[in-house]
């Protein structure tokens, strides 16, 4: 494969996670700012901090 190839491989990759995780990030901030209005930025990190360390935890090595 060449370096060509590789570069085309990775930018596909990268586009196709920014258009899967966009939209639930997006969906996941409009739902906490309908549950807490004060406090969206924070609730937030907590929520994806928690879902990341369950990741990390629940996904086989």
């Amino acid at each position: 494969m060449s370096d060509k190839e590789c570069r085309a491989g990775l930018v596909v990759l990268f586009g196709v996670f920014m258009a899967i995780s966009i939209p639930a990030m997006v969906t996941i901030v409009l739902r906490l700012d309908a549950i807490d209005l004060g406090h969206k930025g924070t609730t937030y990190s907590l929520v994806v901090g928690i879902g990341r360390l369950v990741a990390l935890l629940a996904n086989p090595r």
